[in-house]
């Protein structure tokens, strides 16, 4: 069977914990080993053979496995899971690294440059996990998008340019070219503005007034709403 395999090793007091994400005939199980013995090596584990005994739930039984005696889950996962796993995962260093800037007693300079660099590890991990062309809604929810306005909100507002229009408030070049904008914030995702130093150069962006423009790094301004600049994305449906 084919495997790519994604090594994190974490260690948690006296526990070695163990996380393997495969791709095994195009699905996704992460796995969690973990084991209390002083003496477990690593470097000992066939990544084939214990993905086998977890995956068939022999392993801690069988003495001649190097998972013998450890404790393991086996969960499929999906690919927004994966992707909300490990944007989650970079906040909370990041967290984690600004309280110790915060709590430490270290010279300002010293901490000015921490902040800094920290900041741009994040992005750079940012950069590498997210691929923009293929979020979905349900990605775009568990990053903190924030969707502009519901087709039912769309609707109403083309309802009060209609009106505008009988009055003779609108001409109908301008009632076309408004509702053509409305139209275009159908599906409309609002980007966080912690995600707005990693968009990649090129991306198309909309805004909330139906404008697209392709983004050259600096030709969107960086207002927020909810948390979220006023440009976003179209993701793909689920």
């Amino acid at each position: 069977m084919p495997y790519e395999i994604f090594l994190v090793s974490l260690h948690h007091k006296d526990n070695i914990i163990i996380q393997k994400i495969s791709n095994m005939d195009k699905k996704k199980f992460l796995i969690t080993i973990s084991t209390d013995a002083d003496d477990f090596n690593e470097s000992e584990l066939s990544v084939k053979e214990a993905l086998n005994s977890a995956i068939e739930n022999e392993a801690q039984d069988n003495y001649e496995s190097p998972l013998f005696d450890c404790r393991f889950s086996v969960k499929e996962i999906s690919d927004m899971e994966q992707l909300e796993d490990k944007v989650n995962n970079t906040l909370k260093w990041l967290a984690n690294k600004i309280a110790c800037i915060q709590v430490y007693h270290w010279d300002k300079e010293y901490k000015k440059k921490s902040l800094n660099d920290a900041w741009q590890k994040v992005q750079e991990q940012f950069k590498e996990d997210i691929d923009w062309n293929s979020l979905t809604e349900s990605q775009c929810k568990a990053l903190h998008f924030v969707r502009w306005q519901s087709e039912e909100d769309i609707e109403e507002q083309i309802s009060f340019l209609k009106s505008e229009l009988e009055k003779g408030h609108l001409t109908k070049e301008e009632f076309d070219k408004k509702v053509a904008n409305e139209k275009n914030t159908i599906g409309l995702r609002l980007i966080p503005l912690y995600l707005y130093p990693s968009l990649p150069i090129g991306i198309i962006l909309t805004s909330i007034d139906g404008k697209e423009i392709a983004f050259d790094g600096s030709n969107i301004d960086t207002d927020v709403r909810f948390g979220c600049l006023a440009w976003g994305i179209k993701p793909k449906k689920d």
